[in-house]
């Protein structure tokens, strides 16, 4: 199956340029002092015992008196018997309480020492980029929320680091557009060419064109993302759904290899293919932020692929008054709209040259820029699309084809996207019967069959 390029030729070419102190343990007491030792008790020595010496006696003279009575003789002295001594039981010295061996001194456990966190530094806001007089429209229209347009641009951040893959007809790599501000160095590079030709340029044009609307020195949302060239459409702006495939699937290889953030654009489109679906579907799942074209046929977007696959962010086109673009496809299957009518951007045959076309091809990559923005100021790939959702402007877009269409118009904001305000929680309500519900997506919008 052939694929056709999403932009209409314009006409019009141009030139542009603790530590805790341990508890120190009491000293042990010393044990109390013994009381002095007693000497044995001395036995009073005895007065020395005299023996009383009898009386002397009157020599006796017989007499004729009766017989006195016999004398009895005196007995012998008597010593006193000492008081019997009992010899002192040797002092008592009182037991001094049991000595118990000194323990060393206790340390308390300190708490576990968590290794010490490196300074935190708060992450700065991003630096606003110097405003740009004389913006083209497209990017004019999208760093405010209404008309007249000012003439300028001006947003925070420029996309540094993020690498956005254009799966189109090439880049001309070496245009001044995709310079650095310095023009010293290039942003741009060749990926992969899937659709057979050989021819490692591009050779059409279209590809150059929205690369440079992504992220152009002058022209491009994203003034330093890195471009790569991811080549599935020829010279004639056509190609088959193998070569798309083929340079998606690399594309997801390329990006896991060099682990930066990243977005994918894919201005291209033709009939219904669910391996066509399914192939950006895993793009987008696998970290790739991917955004494609809803298509030129003033139609119902859910018709074609890879518009109708809901993982991605599907984009139709306005006019510099919020109309939507006469060509542009519309329904429940396009997301946002972005300005794709009348947009200026490089072109090739030289390293200046420009071109104004229109298309929803020219309005999707203005929204591959924006994503670019917020990967550069740190919203991470998961929520990427869904922060570019809620920023949009609301209320903008006429002429939406049918009211089922969403009335978003792209916003980036002056000073960065724009952070929408914190819903009210929900009210609990008893559950519901349960019944069988309908096809939901990631985002409820639609459903991924037709």
């Amino acid at each position: 199956m052939r694929l056709l390029l999403f932009f209409l030729a314009v006409s019009r070419l141009s030139g542009v340029a603790s530590q805790k102190k341990n508890k120190k343990n009491p000293r042990p007491t010393n044990p109390p002092t013994s009381p002095p030792i007693l000497q044995p008790t001395r036995t009073p020595t005895a007065s020395p015992v005299t023996p009383t010496t009898s009386p002397t006696t009157s020599p006796v003279r017989p007499t004729t008196s009766p017989t006195p009575p016999p004398v009895t003789p005196t007995p012998p002295p008597v010593t006193p018997t000492p008081p019997s001594v009992t010899p002192t039981s040797p002092p008592v010295t009182p037991k001094p309480p049991p000595v118990t061996p000194t323990l060393p001194p206790v340390t308390p456990t300190p708490p576990p020492v968590m290794p010490t966190p490196p300074p935190v530094t708060p992450t700065p806001p991003p630096t606003p980029s110097p405003v740009q007089s004389s913006a083209t429209w497209g990017i004019d229209r999208i760093d405010q929320r209404n008309l007249p347009l000012s003439n300028s641009y001006g947003v925070s951040g420029v996309g540094s680091g993020v690498v956005a893959y254009i799966i189109d007809t090439g880049i001309q790599t070496e245009h001044n557009e995709f310079k650095d501000e310095s023009g010293s160095r290039n942003r741009a590079r060749w990926g992969i060419n899937t659709t057979g030709d050989g021819n490692n340029r591009d050779c059409n044009g279209h590809g150059t064109h929205v690369a440079g609307t992504v992220g152009g020195l002058v022209y491009g949302v994203a003034k330093d993302v890195e471009l790569v060239a991811v080549k599935v459409l020829g010279c004639g702006g056509s190609g088959s759904y193998a070569g798309v495939i083929e340079g998606i699937e690399w594309v997801m290889n390329d990006a896991a290899a060099k682990g930066k953030p990243a977005t994918a654009n894919l201005s291209l489109g033709g009939g219904a293919s669910q391996a066509v679906d399914t192939a950006v579907k895993n793009l987008h799942d696998s970290g790739v932020v991917t955004v494609v074209a809803a298509g030129n046929s003033d139609t119902d977007a859910c018709r074609a692929s890879p518009a109708r696959e809901p993982a991605v962010i599907t984009v139709g086109s306005t006019t510099n008054s919020d109309r939507r673009s006469s060509f542009s496809n519309y329904g429940t299957c396009v997301d946002i709209f972005a300005p794709g009518s009348s947009v200026t951007s490089a072109w090739i045959g030289s390293n200046t040259r420009t071109r104004t076309i229109s298309g929803t091809s020219m309005a999707s990559p203005h929204v591959c820029g924006g994503v670019a923005l917020l990967l550069g100021n740190g919203v991470n790939a998961a929520g990427a699309d869904d922060t570019i959702l809620e920023n949009a402007t609301e209320g903008k877009v006429q002429n939406r084809g049918t009211s089922s269409t969403p009335d978003k118009l792209l916003y980036v904001g002056e000073v960065g996207p724009t952070n929408a305000p914190t819903p009210v929680p929900p009210t609990i309500s008893p559950a519901p019967i349960a019944r069988t519900p309908a096809p939901t997506t990631k985002k409820g919008r639609r459903s991924s069959t037709t």
